[in-house]
């Protein structure tokens, strides 16, 4: 897949997609065999790049997705 799940990923944490979305998205990533650490890696690295504290929430919010901190009906991996 090359960069272009993390450009995907990107588009997901600027549009401030629904939690919903964002699971079908994240579910599309593991369909196509990226790692659940690839994807909480990338996202802790981006988290860190960020300068505004609504963006690394929202990154935040994503990880708990990723990681499965969230209700069974977002969960992916």
């Amino acid at each position: 897949m090359g960069n272009s799940w993390q450009a995907g990923l990107s588009e997901v944490i600027d549009n401030k997609l629904s939690l919903y979305d964002v699971s079908e998205f994240l579910l599309k990533l593991k369909n196509k065999g990226v790692s659940q650490y690839e994807v909480s890696n990338w996202l802790q690295q981006k988290r860190h790049e960020v300068l505004s504290e609504d963006t690394e929430d929202w990154i935040l919010e994503i990880l708990d997705i990723v990681f499965g901190y969230c209700q069974n009906q977002y969960r992916v991996w």
